[in-house]
C-alpha cells in the first residue's frame, strides 16, 4: 500500500477525509443538492454582511441603540405573529416558483437599501420598513426554503443535507459578520447591499434551472388539510413534538443568549473589555463551525442526541458561569458552541424526519416561532437576572434550569413511551391493556 507523502495532495486529502469523511458529505452527492448548497452558502454570507451593515447605517443615522434594537425587532416581529401561516403556505404551495420569488424578493429589499445608502437618502424610518418587509418575506422563506432543500435530496439522506445546512449557516455567520464588518469600513453599506441584492439573484436563477428529474415532488397538503389550525392540532396531538419545542424554548432562551451573559461577564469579573469579549465570540464562531462539522458526521439524529447535546452546552454553561480567567471562559465556550449547533441540527433532523412530508412547512415555522419568542424574551431576563444576581449567577444559574430541564424533558419522552405501552410486556396482560389504553 502506497501511503501519502507529507506535504502532497495525499496528506490534503487524508486531511479533508479526517475532518469530513465521505459518509458526513453523503447529501453532496446529488448535483442539485451541491449546487443549492453551494448557492446557499454565497447568501448566507450575504445575508449576514447585509444585517451587519444595517445594523451600521441605522445606529450611524440615529446614534440610538434603541432605534438599532426596534430595527431588529421589526423584522423578527412578522415571524412571531404570522410564522404558522408562512408554514401552511410553503406546505400548500408548489416549492419552486415560491422559494424563486421569495429569492426575489429578498433581492428587492437589498437592492432598495444598496439605492438609499448610495444616494444618502436613507432615514430610520425607511430602514425600519424595509426591515418590517423583510421580515414578511421570511416569514414564507424561511420554511419554502427548508423544504425545497429537502426534495434535492433523497429522504434517508435528509438528516445529513440538515447537517450541512448548519455548517453552511455557521460558516456564513462568522465569515459574512466579518465581511460585512470589513465592507462597511472600507468599501461602504451600499456596495455590500448591492453585493447582496446580487447573492439572491443568484439562488432564484440555480432554482429555476434545476432540472425536473433531479427535484423529488414532496406531498402538498390540501385546502383543508394545509390549514393552520389543522397544523395546529397536529403539533397539540404529537406529544413528543410538545416536549421537543419546550426544550427548545428552554435552551434557546436561557442557553443560547451567549451574546448578553458573555458580555456581562468578560466586562464584569474577567475584566476583558472590548478585545475580551471579541476573542470569547471568536471561540463561540470557531466552536459553531466545529459543531456542525461534528453533527455531518452523525449517520442519525435522533432524541437520544437532542438530550445529550443540551445536556453537554447547558453543563458547559454552568462551568462557564464560573471561569476563573478569560483564557477558561474561552477554552469552554468551544465545546459549548459545538453542542448548541449538534442540539440545533438534531432537533431539525428529527423534527423532519418524523412529521409527514405534507405537514413540514408548519413544523418548521412553528420551531422558529418558538426560536423567536425565546432569543426575544430570553435576552432582556438574562440582562435583569445578570444585573441583580451578578454576571457568574445569571450564566451558571440558567444552565442549571436548563439542565432541569433537558431531565424533565428525557423522563416525559420516557413517560409517553410507557403510555404507549413500550413496557406493557413488564406488566400482567391485564395491567397492560390499562397501560396502553
Amino acid at each position: 500500500m502506497r501511503l501519502a507523502q507529507p506535504g502532497g495532495g495525499g496528506l490534503r486529502r487524508l486531511l479533508a477525509h479526517a475532518l469530513l469523511p465521505p459518509a458526513a458529505t453523503r447529501a453532496l452527492r446529488h448535483p442539485a443538492f451541491r449546487r443549492w448548497a453551494g448557492a446557499d452558502a454565497l447568501s448566507m454570507l450575504g445575508s449576514w454582511a447585509q444585517a451587519l451593515a444595517l445594523s451600521w447605517l441605522v445606529l450611524d443615522l440615529t446614534g440610538s441603540t434603541t432605534a438599532l434594537g426596534l430595527s431588529i425587532a421589526l423584522q423578527s416581529l412578522p415571524l412571531l405573529l404570522l410564522g404558522p401561516w408562512g408554514g401552511a403556505v410553503a406546505d400548500r404551495v408548489s416549492l419552486r416558483p415560491l422559494v424563486a420569488a421569495t429569492q426575489g424578493a429578498q433581492g428587492l429589499v437589498a437592492a432598495g437599501l444598496a439605492l438609499l445608502a448610495l444616494t444618502g437618502t436613507a432615514s430610520v424610518g425607511v430602514l425600519q420598513v424595509l426591515s418590517l418587509l423583510l421580515g414578511l418575506v421570511m416569514v414564507v422563506d424561511g420554511p419554502a426554503h427548508g423544504l425545497f432543500a429537502q426534495q434535492l435530496v433523497p429522504e434517508e439522506d435528509l438528516p445529513n443535507a440538515t447537517a450541512i445546512g448548519s455548517v453552511t449557516s455557521s460558516g456564513g455567520r462568522v465569515l459574512g459578520m466579518a465581511l460585512g464588518g470589513a465592507a462597511v469600513a472600507t468599501v461602504g453599506p451600499a456596495v455590500m447591499f448591492g453585493a447582496n441584492a446580487l447573492s439572491f439573484v443568484v439562488v432564484m436563477a440555480l432554482v429555476l434551472r434545476v432540472p425536473a428529474a433531479e427535484i423529488r415532488e414532496l406531498p402538498r397538503a390540501t385546502a383543508q388539510a394545509g390549514s393552520v389550525r389543522a397544523g395546529l392540532r397536529y403539533a397539540l396531538l404529537r406529544q413528543d413534538l410538545l416536549v421537543l419545542l419546550g426544550l427548545v424554548l428552554v435552551t434557546s432562551s436561557l442557553g443560547r443568549n451567549f451574546t448578553v451573559t458573555t458580555a456581562a461577564l468578560v466586562d464584569g469579573p474577567l475584566g476583558g473589555g472590548a478585545s475580551g469579549f471579541a476573542a470569547v465570540s471568536t471561540f463561540f464562531a470557531v466552536g459553531a463551525l466545529v459543531g456542525g462539522l461534528l453533527a455531518a458526521r452523525f449517520r442519525a439524529l435522533n432524541v437520544r442526541v437532542v438530550l445529550v447535546s443540551a445536556g453537554a452546552a447547558a453543563a458547559g454553561q454552568v462551568l462557564a458561569g464560573g471561569s476563573a480567567s478569560l483564557v477558561v471562559l474561552e477554552a469552554l465556550m468551544l465545546p459549548v458552541a459545538a453542542a448548541c449547533v449538534v442540539l440545533d441540527t438534531a432537533v431539525s433532523a428529527h423534527l423532519m424526519t418524523s412529521t409527514p412530508a405534507a405537514m413540514r412547512g408548519r413544523v418548521l415555522a412553528l420551531r422558529g416561532v418558538v426560536s423567536a419568542a425565546a432569543a426575544a424574551g430570553g435576552a432582556p431576563l438574562l440582562g435583569a437576572l445578570a444585573d441583580v444576581a451578578g454576571a457568574r449567577s445569571a450564566m451558571s444559574g440558567a444552565g442549571v434550569v436548563v439542565l432541569a430541564a433537558v431531565v424533565a424533558a428525557a423522563l416525559a419522552l420516557r413517560l409517553l413511551r410507557v403510555q404507549r405501552g413500550s413496557w406493557a410486556g413488564w406488566l400482567g396482560p391485564r395491567h397492560a391493556a390499562v397501560a396502553t389504553a
